[in-house]
């Protein structure tokens, strides 16, 4: 599968748009001000088709149908691969394949890794000024109930960068995601199931989150970590 089949072609054209405004940025920095009121005029609008703001995390609609159940069909094939990280508390495991551990996995790595690249690092540089240009850990996580129901309250401490992509919704029931954007002293937020192929993208590290319970089915998330180095 291409990069132009797996994301919503509209939003790779308005991508390239926000590749413009930091290249701007770069040469003008003196001239942020203009050239941020410029790009809002321009390009904010269509993009608020694709990102929606919540406190300090976002929403992206990010893969298109297809290219959600292209990784939804490496995960099915991959099922006797799933294992919790035993490096983790026991309270935030869940079932996991990374991507670049098995060979049958390599084409669905390239495409996630560029999808990464090319969409989620110029979004993420504009979205929190620090734009991440390594992959911690490119995964897809599976879990169910009642065996893994949801994960204990963490923060991603080897991702400043994080994104969740939800691929099948229909596979399941209940679930979602709790944040604390402001950390333990705020209300937790709780985001319901995201439609398929959309994802949620947040500060890993700084932001306390954890995966709401299931009440039936099964969970398949593909899960990026990604920092600045």
């Amino acid at each position: 599968m291409k990069l132009e089949e797996a994301v919503h072609p509209r939003l790779l054209q308005h991508v390239g748009d926000v590749r413009g405004f930091i290249e701007d940025m770069g040469v003008n920095p003196h001239k942020m001000d203009g050239a941020r009121n410029h790009f809002l005029e321009t390009v904010a609008y269509d993009l608020s088709h694709y990102i929606e703001r919540q406190h300090n995390f976002y929403f992206l609609r990010l893969l298109t149908e297809e290219g959600a159940d292209y990784f939804l069909g490496v995960a099915d094939q991959m099922a006797p691969y799933f294992s919790p990280n035993l490096d983790e508390g026991k309270e935030y495991q869940i079932p996991e394949v990374m991507l670049d551990m098995y060979s049958a996995t390599n084409r669905a790595n390239l495409l996630a890794r560029e999808i990464g690249k090319e969409v989620l690092w110029p979004l993420f540089h504009v979205m929190y000024g620090n734009p991440p240009n390594h992959f911690s850990s490119v995964q897809l996580a599976r879990y169910s109930a009642p065996d893994n129901i949801g994960t204990g309250w963490h923060a991603d401490t080897e991702s400043e960068a994080s994104c969740v992509v939800s691929l099948a919704p229909e596979r399941h029931k209940g679930g979602g995601t709790l944040l604390m954007p402001y950390g333990a002293f705020g209300q937790p937020y709780h985001l319901g199931p995201l439609p398929k192929g959309s994802a949620l993208l947040f500060n890993g590290r700084t932001t306390l989150h954890r995966g709401v319970e299931l009440e039936e089915g099964e969970r398949n998330l593909l899960v990026y970590w990604m920092n600045a180095i």
